[in-house]
């Protein structure tokens, strides 16, 4: 049998809506197996603290994604009961503080690009 991996389930889970209560956002994602879904996965999200952290809503989805590849197991979810992961605060300042080393790197790269095009 072949090892599941992080990488190799996360790609097989399809993005199937969210429901919000307050500023508690529940992203839904199915597990495909080959029958259809095996799995529903349920990730909750607090979308004020995705604005504390500068992170984009629209990302959501692919915030929960990250987040389950980087808790992946290997072990299926018992059936029939669906597995629910809340996303932290310490995960979102994580987050949020990547995404802005992200941004200062293509910053410095731009202006050191810019001022060497200057140069003569």
């Amino acid at each position: 049998m072949k090892e599941v991996t992080a990488a190799s389930a996360v790609a097989r889970c399809r993005y199937l809506g969210h429901r919000q209560d307050g500023t508690l956002r529940e992203l839904s994602f199915g597990d495909m197996g080959r029958d259809g879904f095996e799995n529903m996965l349920h990730l909750q999200i607090d979308i004020a603290l995705l604005a504390k952290h500068h992170l984009r809503i629209q990302d959501a989805p692919d915030i929960c994604l990250r987040i389950l590849a980087e808790r992946w197991t290997g072990r299926p979810a018992e059936p029939g009961s669906p597995a629910v992961i809340s996303i932290s605060e310490v995960d979102l300042a994580r987050l949020g503080d990547e995404q802005e080393e992200k941004i200062a790197h293509k910053r410095a790269r731009r202006t050191r690009h810019h001022s060497s095009q200057g140069a003569v």
